[in-house]
């Protein structure tokens, strides 16, 4: 079975789960916080693209990498 992604803009109706994502413990260290690239998307909106990623029609983004 094929999946299919998409991506869809970071919004105030799913900034709260945008902000909870998280990467595996052993790779806190390479990126960080979502709410950090978040904001400097805000800051710098000609430079920065802020998606999520959705897996296939579901309408909540995904819960961890």
């Amino acid at each position: 079975m094929t999946r299919m992604f998409r991506l869809a803009e970071v919004t105030a109706a799913n900034f709260d789960a945008a902000i909870e994502l998280k990467v595996h413990p052993d790779q806190d260290h390479l990126v960080a916080p979502v709410v950090k690239s978040l904001a400097e998307a805000y800051v710098y909106p000609g430079v920065a693209w802020p998606r999520l990623i959705f897996d296939g029609d579901r309408r909540d983004p995904p819960q961890g990498w």
